[in-house]
């Protein structure tokens, strides 16, 4: 057992090797250098020694996803979506222009698919270029079909969504 000081809201993520596994958590009341809301990203051994600790800006609810580098992907409610790498550090950031609630998903092109509560629905490169946007009332987590379809929920209008991965058209 590993104690954090924080809250955990999200599922853990393990690396491609097996070895490490990560972990986003909510830190109100825990500072570091980042306010009494931050959040962080953990890294912690198979076998269970804390690695290194990334802190955002703001509590992190969605679940971090990791791609088949090893790049983890995660969401802030500082209105950033992160790759960071394997080491801890990080690889690139994009701004969003609201909190990110929900967990991103990763296709098997790479493509990485993410949302944020204002209203905008991203397809993402992994050197972080955009493919298309489209505006959807605060989406959720994603999930990907055995065909490439985009599933995503919409906590706005209480819907599911069926969307085309190649340009993010509405399918149902």
């Amino acid at each position: 057992v590993i104690s954090l000081p924080t809250y955990i809201h999200s599922t853990a993520a393990i690396s491609p090797d097996g070895k490490t596994i990560y972990i986003g958590v909510g830190a109100f009341g825990v500072s570091a250098n980042a306010g009494p809301t931050a959040g962080a990203l953990y890294a912690i051994s198979d076998t269970g020694q804390l690695l290194w600790t990334r802190w955002f800006g703001n509590t992190v609810e969605s679940s971090p996803v990791v791609g088949p580098d090893g790049t983890i992907y995660i969401g802030s409610w500082d209105d950033n979506f992160y790759a960071i790498n394997p080491n801890g550090t990080e690889k690139w950031h994009r701004a969003l222009d609201g909190q990110i609630w929900g967990s991103a998903a990763i296709a098997g092109d790479g493509t990485i698919y993410i949302g944020s509560i204002a209203n905008e629905f991203l397809a993402l490169t992994p050197s972080n270029q955009v493919k298309w946007q489209r505006t959807m009332t605060v989406p959720g987590s994603a999930a990907i079909g055995a065909d490439g379809t985009i599933y995503v929920g919409s906590w706005g209008d209480s819907s599911l969504y069926a969307l085309d991965p190649g340009q993010g058209n509405v399918k149902w």
